[in-house]
């Protein structure tokens, strides 16, 4: 009798166990599996045109540099971002520039900052040449500047200020004289006016007995030919390239270089732009950054050697200006005068101490000095 229970009870059981799992695996079925949820597909980003404002024409080693420029941000964001550039101040002249960056009324402008607007960034205005003195190899310069610009913050920190973000740097090759009149020495430059821009250049003309007379790029030409200058300070790719060459006779060159202080030239970003690009998009930009004075270089030294050939073919005479008068007129007390006045003006011009400012002159004339034997090139 009880192993018939027992029996009961077992068989019991198992048709228990066996409905409750009929009915779990029922409601299983009855429930619909999950569909699982797709990945979404991260918008592809629309193009981006940028437009670039510049005084310099579509032609020379000017308007290589930026064509290349250009067109190397489109290849490398692979169509991404595009640069338009308007040329010859069709968009900004460059005392509107700087403004024009900082409200984001242009996206980026090609500016002459140290011989325009060295009271914007003064710090910047060091690539001038009364600061380290006057030398003949541009290539030199740029790169001494670029890595002046790595290793001291305050740089950055003064553009930021303005609401800009420099994209590249290069300077300009050397400049000489484009003139009316044959000079052979320096007494030949008293009473002479000479076209001249910043500062630097007005005083080196001064202590020789020139009048310095400031000119737009526009009235150049036409303040040569009608006699408002005798002579205008350019390299000999802008004789060429705005066809001054026609109302002169005479192309004089100085070697060493003692006129031309470093404009500083640079694309110029509005920094609240920079900021809204992509990591890797300024991660192109910053490539090119360290490219771009060697480029330009290239350019330019094709485009000066041409420049020459070209002004010989139209007539004008090629002198050289005798070095013992370049180096009476490098020896003249402006000279030292002028760089102490710049780290005075520097002074009162910036946040910065008297001793971080000569900490940074020092150091920019060590890597030119460094910089000069690995590019001697001179132009």
């Amino acid at each position: 009798m009880g192993s018939k229970r027992s029996t009961l009870r077992i068989v019991t059981l198992c048709l228990i166990i066996l409905l409750s799992t009929m009915l779990i695996l029922s409601a299983c079925a009855a429930e619909p599996t999950p569909t699982p949820t797709p990945t979404p597909t991260p918008p592809t980003p629309e193009p981006m045109e940028l437009s670039c404002a510049t005084i310099t024409p579509p032609v020379g080693s000017s308007g290589e540099e930026l064509n290349w420029w250009a067109e190397e941000v489109a290849k490398r964001t692979n169509g991404a971002v595009t640069i338009k550039v308007y040329w010859g101040g069709s968009l900004s002249n460059p005392m509107e520039m700087p403004e024009a960056i900082r409200m984001g009324t242009i996206d980026i402008a090609h500016l002459a900052w140290a011989a325009i607007h060295p009271q914007l960034i003064p710090l910047a205005s060091i690539t001038d040449s009364k600061v380290a003195g006057f030398r003949d190899k541009p290539l030199a310069q740029w790169m001494a500047m670029e890595a002046l610009f790595k290793e001291f913050p305050e740089f950055d920190a003064e553009l930021a200020a303005n609401n800009m973000m420099r994209l590249n740097y290069r300077g300009c090759g050397c400049v000489h004289l484009l003139s009316r009149k044959p000079l052979e020495n320096l007494d030949d430059l008293k009473g002479l006016k000479i076209g001249t821009m910043g500062e630097t250049n007005f005083a080196l003309v001064k202590a020789v007995g020139a009048v310095p007379v400031y000119l737009s790029v526009e009235e150049i030409l036409d303040g040569l030919q009608k006699g408002v200058i005798d002579a205008n300070m350019e390299a000999a790719t802008h004789s060429i390239r705005f066809k001054r060459f026609e109302a002169a006779s005479y192309f004089v060159n100085f070697h060493p270089a003692v006129l031309g202080g470093d404009p500083g030239f640079g694309n110029m970003m509005n920094l609240d732009l920079w900021n809204s690009l992509s990591p890797d998009v300024q991660q192109v930009f910053m490539e090119l950054r360290e490219e771009y004075p060697m480029k330009f270089a290239e350019f330019d030294i094709i485009d000066t050697e041409g420049a020459y050939q070209d002004l010989k073919d139209n007539g004008i005479q090629v002198t050289e200006f005798p070095a013992a008068e370049i180096e009476k007129w490098t020896n003249l007390p402006v000279v030292e005068t002028l760089k102490a006045d710049w780290i005075n003006w520097a002074v009162q011009n910036t946040t910065l101490s008297e001793q971080r400012i000569r900490e940074i002159v020092e150091r920019r004339n060590q890597l030119i000095d460094e910089m000069e034997k690995t590019y001697p090139q001179s132009w």
